[in-house]
Protein backbone atom coordinates (compact mmCIF):
# COMPACT_ATOMS: atom_id res chain seq x y z
CA UNK A 1 0.00 0.00 0.00
CA UNK A 2 1.26 3.48 -0.88
CA UNK A 3 2.12 5.97 1.84
CA UNK A 4 -0.07 9.05 1.77
CA UNK A 5 2.83 11.23 0.56
CA UNK A 6 3.66 8.78 -2.26
CA UNK A 7 0.07 9.02 -3.40
CA UNK A 8 -0.27 12.79 -2.99
CA UNK A 9 3.01 14.03 -4.50
CA UNK A 10 2.12 13.05 -8.11
CA UNK A 11 -1.29 14.67 -7.68
CA UNK A 12 0.29 17.89 -6.40
CA UNK A 13 2.81 17.78 -9.26
CA UNK A 14 0.03 17.45 -11.82
CA UNK A 15 -1.84 20.33 -10.18
CA UNK A 16 1.19 22.65 -10.20
CA UNK A 17 1.80 21.94 -13.89
CA UNK A 18 -1.72 23.00 -14.86
CA UNK A 19 -3.04 25.41 -12.25
CA UNK A 20 -2.93 29.17 -12.41
CA UNK A 21 -0.68 30.10 -9.50
CA UNK A 22 -1.66 33.11 -7.39
CA UNK A 23 1.28 35.48 -7.04
CA UNK A 24 1.15 38.04 -4.22
CA UNK A 25 1.79 41.68 -4.98
CA UNK A 26 5.33 42.91 -4.35
CA UNK A 27 6.68 39.41 -5.01
CA UNK A 28 10.39 40.37 -4.77
CA UNK A 29 9.82 41.76 -1.25
CA UNK A 30 8.20 38.60 0.17
CA UNK A 31 9.77 35.76 2.11
CA UNK A 32 8.52 32.31 1.11
CA UNK A 33 8.60 29.09 3.07
CA UNK A 34 7.95 25.57 1.82
CA UNK A 35 7.38 22.12 3.24
CA UNK A 36 8.23 19.41 0.72
CA UNK A 37 7.20 15.79 0.46
CA UNK A 38 9.75 13.30 1.75
CA UNK A 39 11.44 12.10 4.89
CA UNK A 40 12.52 15.56 6.03
CA UNK A 41 9.19 17.36 6.17
CA UNK A 42 10.39 20.55 7.83
CA UNK A 43 9.87 24.13 6.76
CA UNK A 44 12.41 25.59 4.32
CA UNK A 45 12.39 29.36 4.92
CA UNK A 46 14.10 32.52 3.73
CA UNK A 47 13.37 31.93 0.05
CA UNK A 48 12.62 34.81 -2.33
CA UNK A 49 11.68 35.15 -5.98
CA UNK A 50 12.16 38.14 -8.26
CA UNK A 51 9.80 37.03 -11.02
CA UNK A 52 6.49 35.19 -11.25
CA UNK A 53 8.12 32.66 -13.59
CA UNK A 54 10.73 31.77 -10.94
CA UNK A 55 8.01 31.02 -8.41
CA UNK A 56 5.99 28.90 -10.84
CA UNK A 57 9.13 27.04 -11.91
CA UNK A 58 9.91 26.30 -8.25
CA UNK A 59 6.44 24.82 -7.79
CA UNK A 60 6.78 22.62 -10.86
CA UNK A 61 10.33 21.47 -10.08
CA UNK A 62 10.00 20.88 -6.31
CA UNK A 63 6.32 19.99 -5.79
CA UNK A 64 5.85 21.61 -2.38
CA UNK A 65 3.38 20.11 0.05
CA UNK A 66 2.77 23.45 1.81
CA UNK A 67 3.51 27.00 0.65
CA UNK A 68 3.63 30.12 2.82
CA UNK A 69 4.57 33.72 2.12
CA UNK A 70 5.12 36.60 4.50
CA UNK A 71 2.59 39.31 5.12
CA UNK A 72 5.64 41.53 5.67
CA UNK A 73 7.70 43.24 3.00
CA UNK A 74 11.48 43.12 3.28
CA UNK A 75 14.40 44.76 1.53
CA UNK A 76 16.23 41.41 1.61
CA UNK A 77 13.60 38.66 2.08
CA UNK A 78 16.06 35.81 1.46
CA UNK A 79 18.36 36.84 4.32
CA UNK A 80 18.50 34.06 6.91
CA UNK A 81 18.87 36.48 9.84
CA UNK A 82 15.65 38.39 10.59
CA UNK A 83 17.57 41.58 11.44
CA UNK A 84 19.26 41.50 8.03
CA UNK A 85 15.96 41.29 6.14
CA UNK A 86 15.27 45.00 6.79
CA UNK A 87 11.52 45.15 7.39
CA UNK A 88 9.71 47.67 5.16
CA UNK A 89 6.10 47.18 6.20
CA UNK A 90 3.34 44.59 6.32
CA UNK A 91 -0.23 43.85 5.35
CA UNK A 92 -2.86 43.56 8.05
CA UNK A 93 -4.11 39.97 8.22
CA UNK A 94 -6.71 38.38 10.45
CA UNK A 95 -6.50 34.62 11.04
CA UNK A 96 -9.77 33.58 12.61
CA UNK A 97 -9.89 29.91 13.55
CA UNK A 98 -13.64 29.34 13.50
CA UNK A 99 -13.09 25.69 14.40
CA UNK A 100 -11.98 26.88 17.86
CA UNK A 101 -15.30 28.57 18.61
CA UNK A 102 -17.36 26.44 20.95
CA UNK A 103 -20.92 26.18 19.61
CA UNK A 104 -23.76 23.84 20.63
CA UNK A 105 -23.79 22.25 17.16
CA UNK A 106 -19.98 21.94 16.77
CA UNK A 107 -20.00 18.14 16.41
CA UNK A 108 -22.75 18.32 13.79
CA UNK A 109 -21.12 20.90 11.49
CA UNK A 110 -17.41 21.11 12.34
CA UNK A 111 -15.96 18.08 10.63
CA UNK A 112 -14.50 17.16 7.30
CA UNK A 113 -15.61 14.23 5.21
CA UNK A 114 -15.18 13.10 1.62
CA UNK A 115 -18.21 13.94 -0.51
CA UNK A 116 -17.56 10.90 -2.73
CA UNK A 117 -17.03 8.06 -0.26
CA UNK A 118 -17.97 9.54 3.12
CA UNK A 119 -14.55 8.88 4.72
CA UNK A 120 -13.62 11.28 7.52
Amino acid sequence: MLKKSEYLKPLFSKYYKKAKVYVPKSLPRREFAFVYFGKEEYMHRHIAFNEKEELISHFKKNTPRHVFYSSAYYEYPAASNMNEKMWLGAELIFDIDVDHIDTPCKELHDKWFCLDCGAS
